[in-house]
């Protein structure tokens, strides 16, 4: 199994890449228990686009590696930087069970947010 610190150092390796790149140095992987499923840098410069980070890059590129498909093991994503509300919302939806990275962004970080959420059941659709 992959640790926290290794997995958060694979980020860090796509973080440089994208540093090489003149992009941000914000790096993410997603993974398994068996192999990464993505892997990522920001691409804002490159793509000329601002809804490109690297964690919904890598949550992209392993969603269409899995499809509908269910993971051989837990999801995890590693980031160096805490993700962002939107890349918590998606990490949510792929199914990610587990969410590492190494600093905290106090300006628009989810995590907590995340963690104080409540899925509710809907009642239903009333006609």
């Amino acid at each position: 199994m992959v640790s926290p610190r290794d997995a958060v150092a694979l980020a860090l390796d796509a973080a440089r890449e994208g540093i090489a790149h003149g992009e941000m140095p914000i790096g993410a992987i997603v993974f398994d228990d068996k192999r990464v499923l993505g892997r990522a840098y920001t691409q804002e410069q490159g793509l000329r686009r601002r809804i490109v980070h690297a964690d919904l890059q890598a949550m992209l590129q392993a969603d269409e590696t899995l499809g509908f498909a269910r993971t051989s093991g837990e999801l995890t994503l590693a980031v160096n930087l805490e993700p962002c509300l939107m890349c918590m919302g998606a990490a949510i939806t792929l199914g990610v069970t587990r969410a590492w990275f190494a600093l905290e962004s106090p300006n628009d970080g989810g995590a907590e947010l995340v963690q104080s959420w409540t899925p509710r059941r809907s009642a239903g659709i009333v006609r």
